[in-house]
């Protein structure tokens, strides 16, 4: 019988691990115990590396990460732990102080009289509001004499620019200042009933004895 010619020694018995300590052998014919190849397995305690890399520990495998370095993160850009945060310098006692539009202040040459105030004008029996800013009277001849407005802003922008004459009634109610004088805020030349709002009452009786001065 030829399995009674195979020597005790070479001769390996297959059966299921009854504990998890206790060894494997491959089952080869013609190996001896001794030269059997170990298992290969993935434990981090063999000696041997993996994959080319030096072996190391378990304790230095917990401690590290693969192929990234504590010092710097993904793709080269250093990370939270490493940048330097630079929080910027607030004085809280400092007020802040928000920025004042600039108002350059205009003056009319040849003007006898200056007020500051709002026009409105008539629009389809609707008073519309056309701004604020500085009037000026300013003679032309007997009878006749030039009214301009210039708004309260860097380029003084002209808001009314009309002649008086002294066939245009003139009227005064409470701090209005009320006439009617040819313009084209109606997107036309024509008549349009205009109203100069001024502080005061006061205000609004020097304004019209000043106009009526140049009549």
């Amino acid at each position: 019988n030829r399995n009674n010619c195979i020597d005790t020694e070479y001769n390996t018995s297959f059966s299921f691990l009854k504990d998890k300590t206790e060894a494997v052998d491959n089952f080869q014919f013609g190996l001896k115990n001794a030269d059997v190849p170990k298992p290969f397995t993935f434990s981090t305690t063999e000696s041997l590396p993996l994959f080319g890399l030096p072996a190391a520990s378990t304790a230095e495998v917990k401690n590290s990460t693969i192929g990234f370095s504590n010092s710097s993160s993904l793709f080269g850009i250093p990370s939270s732990s490493t940048m330097n945060t630079v929080a910027p310098i607030v004085d809280e006692e400092e007020e802040y102080v928000p920025p004042v539009a600039e108002v350059r202040e205009f003056k009319e040459n040849d003007s006898v009289y200056e007020v500051r105030c709002k026009l409105f004008y008539q629009l389809d029996s609707e008073w519309k509001n056309r701004g604020v800013g500085n009037l000026f009277i300013k003679p032309i001849e007997k009878g006749k004499f030039q009214l301009v407005l210039r708004a309260d802003n860097s380029l003084a922008t002209i808001l009314l620019n009309v002649l008086i004459n002294d066939k245009m009634p003139l009227s005064v109610t409470k701090n209005n200042v009320s006439f009617v004088a040819m313009t084209d805020f109606c997107k036309e030349m024509k008549l349009t009933p205009l109203l100069i709002r001024v502080k005061t009452p006061e205000e609004a009786e020097a304004l019209l004895e000043a106009m009526k001065r140049q009549l």
